[in-house]
């Protein structure tokens, strides 16, 4: 923000900031970020020792499929489709 608006104030980048936040918020692409307080967590059980968040393995997913497929939405639809994603090996 600061680099797009050029030499301003502090207060101007911060409003800046708000209305480009709230554009975001009406057309429902706002990713809230969350702390503490937000959630009401307890500073002295968050990041723990011995607790380290570990990334198991990363992988480049490519989606070939073309068109769609319609599920209907019945238990059997639903098991329908967690066959057919776990035999294209998208699931599991």
């Amino acid at each position: 923000v600061k680099k797009s608006l050029g030499p301003v104030s502090d207060e101007e980048i911060q409003d800046e900031i708000g209305r480009r936040a709230e554009e975001f918020r009406r057309r429902g692409l706002l990713i809230e970020q969350w702390n503490l307080d937000d959630i009401h967590a307890e500073l002295d059980r968050c990041g723990l020792p011995g607790s380290p968040t570990k990334v198991f393995r990363v992988q480049a997913i490519v989606l070939s499929k073309k068109g769609f497929t319609e599920i209907p939405p019945t238990e059997d639809g639903v098991g329908q489709l967690i066959h057919e994603l776990i035999v294209e090996r998208t699931l599991g």
